[in-house]
């Protein structure tokens, strides 16, 4: 998988963009890609091995919605076909269908930003 994010911060191709060697630089990337797109709905940074990307099928800069039972409800090839407002809406279903039923688990604890900065 590659990034979609430059150094400058802008969003390009990611044939335009280094490659992070480490988790922590993969992190960062995130963190400044959720902030550069004002992403309001949970992303999870797959590992450098691809290992969540491998088991569901993923697309470099898709959008996966898997459920609490491990289904994937929504799935997207990205980086122009990532339909993050879609997942979105899905993802408030989800979780208003599971408060109607009861299961709504905890919130969990805010994850901590990665360490690299600017």
């Amino acid at each position: 998988m590659r990034e979609g994010k430059a150094s400058d911060g802008t969003l390009r191709s990611p044939r335009d963009i280094a490659q992070p060697k480490t988790i922590e630089e993969r992190a960062q990337a995130a963190v400044d890609c959720i902030r550069g797109m004002k992403l309001t709905v949970p992303v999870l940074v797959d590992g450098m091995d691809g290992a969540v990307r491998k088991a569901y099928m993923g697309y470099p800069a898709g959008t996966a919605v898997i459920d609490t039972t491990g289904t994937i409800r929504f799935n997207s090839r990205g980086p122009h076909g990532a339909q993050p407002k879609e997942a979105e809406k899905l993802l408030q279903q989800i979780l208003a269908d599971l408060k109607a039923s009861g299961k709504l688990p905890p919130p969990a604890e805010k994850p901590a930003e990665a360490s690299a900065t600017k």
